[in-house]
């Protein structure tokens, strides 16, 4: 395979960077890169391939000539307002082994032995339309196109403020579902912003991508190496720029990335169903993926149709590229699209996507909030400077379009009625958003309050 051009030194690097975190996954085979050679990398599910169900009948001949058959459980999305459903597999027989429970898209396997690309055989079978068959991208936290955050989390001298013996009642009633890397296993000692108003146990039916009950927990050190993982402690840092907004909002934390910052797109997309099931109001998104030709990814789209019509809220983070390539679920019209600026400077940060499909500015630079103790993987920081986070220190500066999203997120948790309806709720979130002012590059600007 010819090497990959970058269109600059920055994106050299990060793909460099990228590719030293996600070495061991690919080197188990669990996880394919498909390289056109133009440095548009895209990573995703080793032997999984994504196929609408309108499409099975004229396509399952030649995934019968590919060897596919079904190695696991199968996953299915409804096309309408239903909550996601789990089916067992339907057998080793193809498509035709079984009919899904909804109408959607559905994901099978093939054998590894075959050595199938899928990504090429997506673009084979889809003869152009990749809304019907494609690979199951990778979701990454922060979704950097070729790297993972727009540098490493650093300690912060100042400390964050004690969480107020009477709570405010902003954003009372209202939950936000934080799909990221689930509930920290360890925390700082001494921080009791999330001793209450949070849910992260599993219920019955949510499941893993081997269909095993869900664990909705961050481990931190999934490869127990005693270091903490690249993105330990991503979904907590979120959940503290929320609660400093909304703090008697509901935080529900729901795992779809792992400590490493990594998931799929089915994944993602049940997890946004888990969301609406469990009747969360807003959906903070700070992470994504982008996909074979910019094609919209219908799994996805099915997931986000669900929830819209639920009434759910949905906020996406726009990806630390500097790059205008639509990054999902962010580019979708129904969910908000969050870029970075530096609060300190009022300029957009040189890291933050941008395009049309991109709604909001919020601050994403050196952003302080709650982290997690443990030690960095110097192997796996910028810098090489694995720094260390105390049982006693809570807090800690990132950077990164995600931390925008959480901005956002915090910001309408605290400004819509939870007993509103549907349509009534993201009306309400409508209208909040078209207080923010508008800026010289055309988005709505944020600037937070903090209750606290």
């Amino acid at each position: 395979m010819a090497p990959s051009t970058f269109p600059d030194e920055r994106s050299r690097k990060v793909h460099e960077w990228k590719e030293k975190i996600l070495a061991r996954y690919l080197d188990a085979e669990r996880i394919s890169l498909f390289d056109p050679g133009d440095g548009n990398n895209i990573f995703y599910v080793r032997d999984q391939l994504m196929v609408a169900e309108h499409a099975l009948d004229s396509v399952s001949g030649r995934l019968d000539h590919y060897g596919m058959r079904i190695t696991g459980p199968s996953y299915h999305l409804p096309a309408g307002p239903s909550a996601l459903s789990f089916a067992a597999s339907p057998g080793a027989g193809g498509p035709a082994g079984g009919q899904p429970a909804y109408p959607g898209m559905a994901t099978f396997s093939f054998d590894p032995a075959r050595k199938v690309n899928v990504a090429e055989l997506a673009l084979e079978l889809s003869e152009g339309r990749l809304d019907t068959v494609a690979p199951n991208h990778i979701a990454i936290g922060l979704q950097l196109r070729r790297g993972f955050p727009d540098g490493d989390p650093e300690p912060a001298d100042a400390a964050l403020p004690e969480m107020p013996a009477k709570i405010p009642t902003i954003g009372n009633g209202t939950k936000v579902a934080i799909i990221d890397t689930g509930f920290p296993a360890k925390r700082a000692r001494g921080l009791r912003w999330f001793a209450s108003g949070c849910e992260h146990r599993t219920l019955a039916g949510e499941v893993d991508d081997q269909g095993k009950p869900a664990h909705h927990i961050d481990e931190l050190d999934d490869d127990d190496d005693g270091y903490l993982d690249a993105e330990a402690g991503h979904a907590v840092f979120i959940a503290g720029l929320i609660r400093r907004a909304a703090p008697s909002a509901t935080l529900l934390f729901l795992k779809a990335l792992n400590s490493d910052g990594i998931g799929t797109e089915f994944g993602v997309s049940r997890a946004i169903g888990y969301a609406a099931a469990r009747g969360a109001h807003i959906v903070n998104l700070s992470l994504g993926f982008y996909t074979l030709h910019d094609a919209t990814p219908q799994g996805l789209r099915s997931a986000v149709d669900a929830a819209r019509a639920k009434g759910l809220v949905l906020v996406a983070a726009a990806g630390n590229d500097a790059l205008s390539s639509p990054t999902y679920p962010a580019a979708f019209d129904e969910v908000i699209a969050v870029g970075a600026h530096d609060r300190a400077t009022g300029n957009a940060a040189a890291f933050s996507n941008r395009g049309p499909w991109v709604n909001v500015s919020a601050p994403g630079v050196r952003e302080q909030s709650t982290y997690v103790p443990g030690r960095e993987d110097p192997r796996l920081t910028r810098d090489g400077d694995a720094d260390r986070f105390p049982e006693w220190r809570t807090t800690a500066l990132w950077s990164g379009t995600s931390f925008a999203c959480g901005h956002v997120s915090g910001f309408l948790a605290a400004n819509l009625s939870a007993d509103a309806d549907a349509a009534d709720l993201q009306a309400q979130a409508a209208e909040a958003m078209a207080t923010l002012p508008g800026d010289t590059d055309g988005l709505r600007r944020l600037v937070p309050t903090e209750a606290f």
